[in-house]
């Protein structure tokens, strides 16, 4: 944008460089019937103050009063003495001056209001040159339609939001208004494409009519220098000439900032569009990693629960082995018991008929061995007793713990599938 602004304060500059050359050493003898110079003085000292007042002026504003006041100093062209008039040298004077504070007012107004460097799309009002040619007036161009300003969309809470900071909103209810909301984003978009394209159409109509016209006044000025005789006339012809082809040239810049304005919001929208687009990839990227986390934290889960549950298999395996041997050893003591009870009564047997046979030694130490024999018996009977109370409850115990695991083993199984 600065070099922008410098050329366009250069073209302002040598377009005041043309407008104060003045042509000089032009004498006329007789001239025709003009207003006082007391009147014309006034009119251009209004003229001028009420330019210094409005500050920072348009170029083609500038230019029309440049062409409007020479056109008033050919048409009054008074007698001279020694070359030049009084009041072209007046004249010369004050639009020297007028000119340098139109200068210095260009360049303070840079830094404050880059947009009024520009020129105005339209050209400037050409004064009446010649009674054959008609002036041609400033075209009238309507200004462009205010843009419509884009929809509010507003966003009614659905439910209370709680102090620990869960909303009482349904998944359908935030997903309707996703929904609403890109449909929003699609209409404003589709507006301002359409806004743009006809803001695009009418700004190409009017660079159209600006060349067309900018090309009519320098076809009409460079006739005018041809068909002009030398002199005051020829030196304004080829002034408004050149004044012309400054304003083409002005026009051709505007049409390259133009451009450049385009091209750099064109790059800056696609930059945002990329960078917005990179954001979303990575959001997209990082979700992805953190499910992929998630699954794997989910298998090796899966995999330990099943590791557990075949440890609980096994070991459910092991008790009922373990069930089964204290089972065939309590069978066994069983059969033992029954074995020494059978013994028990065959010597009961024995005895009662050696008491009822004999009466001597052998008897009582047969009584003696019976004694004994009974003492062992119910000695091996406690002893039997306590071991199937034992194994009674060691079975009781490995029951319940087999039970216990089948049922940790079902819950294991319900949460894996």
């Amino acid at each position: 944008m600065n070099f922008l602004q410098k050329g366009l304060a250069g073209l302002e500059s040598r377009l005041d460089k043309v407008l104060l050359d003045e042509p000089g050493g032009q004498t006329t003898t007789t001239p025709p019937p003009q207003p006082t110079l007391q009147q014309t003085k006034a009119e251009e000292k209004a003229a001028n103050t009420a330019a210094v007042k409005a500050g920072r002026i348009s170029l083609q504003e500038r230019l029309a009063a440049a062409t409007a006041r020479k056109e008033r100093g050919r048409s009054r062209s008074p007698i001279v003495e020694d070359g030049e008039p009084v009041e072209s040298l007046k004249d010369k004077d004050k639009d020297k001056d007028i000119g340098r504070e139109k200068e210095d007012d260009n360049k303070e107004g840079d830094g404050r209001d880059s947009s009024s460097c520009k020129p105005e799309p339209s050209p400037p009002t050409i004064a009446q040159e010649s009674p054959a040619r008609p002036p041609t007036s400033k075209p009238v161009t309507d200004p462009p339609p205010a843009l419509p300003p884009p929809p509010e969309i507003i966003i009614s809470p659905r439910g209370s939001l709680e102090t620990n900071g869960y909303a009482d909103v349904s998944h359908e209810d935030l997903e309707t208004t996703i929904t609403l909301l890109r449909e929003d984003l699609t209409l404003c978009e589709a507006r301002r494409q359409e806004e743009s394209h006809a803001a695009a159409e009418r700004i190409d109509a009017l660079e159209d009519k600006i060349r067309y016209l900018a090309r009519e006044s320098a076809e009409a000025s460079r006739q005018k220098a041809n068909g002009a005789p030398s002199g005051l006339e020829k030196k304004l012809a080829e002034a408004q000439e050149k004044i012309a082809l400054l304003l083409e040239e002005g026009e051709k810049l505007s049409k390259n900032e133009l451009k450049l304005q385009n091209s750099i919001k064109k790059l800056r929208t696609k930059a945002q569009e990329e960078e917005k687009a990179t954001a979303e990839a990575k959001r997209r990227a990082e979700r992805a990693e953190k499910e992929a986390i998630d699954a794997k934290e989910k298998a090796k889960r899966a995999v330990e629960n099943e590791k557990r549950a075949s440890e609980r298999v096994k070991g459910a395996v092991r008790l009922e082995s373990e069930v089964e041997g204290l089972r065939r050893e309590k069978e066994s003591s069983a059969s033992v018991i029954a074995e020494l009870k059978g013994k028990l009564e065959e010597v009961t047997d024995r005895a009662e008929d050696a008491e009822s046979r004999v009466q001597t030694e052998a008897l009582e130490k047969e009584r003696k061995v019976t004694v004994e024999l009974k003492a062992e018996i119910e000695r091996l009977q406690s002893e039997a007793a306590l071991t199937e109370e034992r194994l009674q409850s060691e079975v009781r115990d490995l029951k319940a713990k087999m039970e216990r695991d089948t049922e940790r083993a079902r819950i294991m199984e319900e949460e894996l599938k």
